[in-house]
């Protein structure tokens, strides 16, 4: 939402209260002139939405076939319509006071309006605009919706001394999203132009329709709420409404917020592609890509939820992520497995989005309550009754995890599945995406934090990509120690196309060992295997 269209929010209350003081002789009581001047404004709104609606054109029913923007646009009408609701429902609770003068209203109405936009640019300005920058801009957005939401219901149930505490709160809120959403819309409209060829113009047009929408929305909700609740105080009544109502309207705009597919990883992508000069037939591999990630599919909500549940419970400090600026292209991350701890850590903490390579039965509603039977066995103290049944129990909850990581199966003992997974990661690194995978051969110190030997056959990568590229790969070395609570990135080390193919495995697959045998004695670790060569 941009700066135009929260300034919109005073001036429509500004229209409400010239007309409600214009009326307000006609007749006897305030609940019929700030009734009948809502349905004019309403009307007008209506006028104003169709004509819109006409000079959308084509553009908007491409964009609209984008699952992203269907996303967005859902997400900010909510987000517009939370703030409406909240300036109504206070303009309502003050105009329908009959005691209260022309003058004296005004000067209150215009007092609160000012102090809330200085309170939300600040809020923006100081550290909202890089909080959204830093860290996830979806996270950032939620984060200032529950402190809008949480505050208003302090404030409703009374928990806070000073009012204007409360009122604090909700201004950072409403900065925050503002940040947030100022963002988003920069991504979306990027996203468009490249996907659907929309150009800037066209989405200022979308933008400007939602404005009116939502508010026209709001009208219309208000008008209900004063019909439904007429026998009712109407002053304490919107006095209420103006801390509860927008929160129902933030919720939604929470959860459309959470199934944007437009992620950090795709994000990663558009700039891969805008930074391949020349390079036509890789970026219209990525355009694809994207196209299909953003047309057809939603985010798994569910994922990110349960992130933001799981990741206090993770802490893990990223030492040498430094190293991934500037990547240059997509690269491959090899670490260190540390039974379940390694992949967790990797998935919560990991500063660069990737794709993981998984076991193909992990991937298999048929075959994963089988493979992960060993491992629940293992648990010694799980009761035996548990133990037997829990497979079932969860396989479909660990299945929706393994899948919405978007995963690169791993197919091992027959050679042309071997050589398909080898394809299916050249192709997702051609597509933009990173790739991490964990080569350890389980052994002794697998499961005590050290490094054990390698599956080295993983270094294909490098020759399968630059078959279809004529482009070197990265590999990087990643060590994450329990111990610690550190995840360690070593230095890259570069795929040689011209070296012959066994020494370049075996090159790439012992200076991986090396660095994080190396990383995991610097944690504290158990003493390493011998060797990184393996099948």
């Amino acid at each position: 939402m941009s700066f135009r269209t929260f300034l919109r929010i005073p001036l429509a209350a500004l229209l409400l209260i010239i007309c409600a003081f214009f009326t307000r002789g006609l007749f006897p009581v305030p609940f019929w002139d700030v009734g009948i001047c809502l349905v004019v404004m309403t009307a007008a709104t209506l006028v104003s939405l169709i004509v819109r609606r006409r000079h959308l054109g084509e553009e908007y029913i491409s964009a609209k076939a984008t699952s992203s923007f269907r996303m967005y646009d859902a997400m900010q009408l909510f987000t517009k319509m939370a703030f409406y609701m909240a300036i109504l429902c206070f303009f309502n609770s003050v105009l329908l006071d009959g005691n209260v003068g022309a003058l004296d209203t005004v000067f209150y109405l215009s007092l609160n309006v000012m102090s809330v936009l200085v309170a939300v640019i600040l809020v923006y300005f100081l550290f909202g605009k890089k909080a959204a920058e830093r860290f996830d801009r979806t996270n950032v957005f939620v984060l200032g919706a529950a402190i809008w939401m949480i505050a208003s219901i302090c404030m409703f149930y009374k928990v806070f001394d000073i009012t204007a505490v409360g009122y604090i709160f909700v201004c950072l809120g409403i900065g925050l999203m503002l940040s947030a959403l100022r963002l988003i819309t920069d991504d979306i409209k990027e996203a468009m132009s490249l996907v659907v060829n929309i150009d800037g113009d066209s989405f200022a047009r979308f933008n400007a329709y939602s404005d009116v929408k939502a508010f026209f929305y709001a009208e219309i909700d208000i008008i209900a709420l004063m019909l439904l609740f007429s026998g009712r105080e109407l002053v304490g009544f919107f006095s209420d409404a103006v801390l509860i109502v927008p929160g129902v309207f933030l919720i939604l705009a929470c959860v459309f917020a959470v199934l944007q597919p437009l992620d950090k990883r795709n994000l990663d992508k558009i700039v891969i592609y805008r930074t391949a000069e020349g390079e036509e037939k890789q970026k219209q591999i990525i355009k694809n890509s994207l196209a299909a990630r953003l047309t057809e599919e939603k985010d798994k909500a569910g994922i990110r939820i349960m992130t933001w549940f799981v990741r206090p419970f993770f802490r893990s400090k990223c030492v040498g992520k430094e190293k991934l600026k500037n990547l240059g292209g997509p690269v491959v991350f090899v670490a260190n497995h540390y039974e379940i701890y390694g992949p967790i850590i990797a998935v919560l903490r990991m500063p660069v989005r990737f794709r993981p390579w998984i076991i193909s039965n992990m991937l298999s509603s048929e075959q994963i309550e089988a493979q992960m039977r060993p491992g629940v066995d293992g648990v010694r103290w799980l009761p035996g009754f548990i133990k037997r049944g829990l497979p079932r129990v969860i396989k479909n909850f660990i299945l929706y995890i393994m899948k919405a990581m978007k995963p690169i199966p791993v197919y091992r003992g027959n050679l042309r599945e071997v050589i398909a997974t080898i394809d299916m990661t050249a192709q997702a690194m051609m597509e933009g995406d990173n790739v991490m995978l964990f080569p350890e051969k389980p052994a002794e110190k697998y499961s005590q934090g050290g490094v054990d030997r390698f599956h080295s056959g993983f270094v294909e990568i490098g020759s399968a990509y630059y078959k279809k590229t004529g482009k070197s790969t990265t590999f990087y070395p990643v060590y994450i120690s329990k111990k610690k609570r550190k995840m360690y990135i070593g230095d890259g080390i570069k795929f040689d196309p011209t070296a012959p193919k066994p020494e370049e495995k075996r090159r790439i697959s012992d200076a991986l060992y090396r660095a994080m045998a190396s990383m995991a004695a610097d944690a504290g670790a158990p003493d390493a295997a011998d060797g990184g060569e393996g099948d």
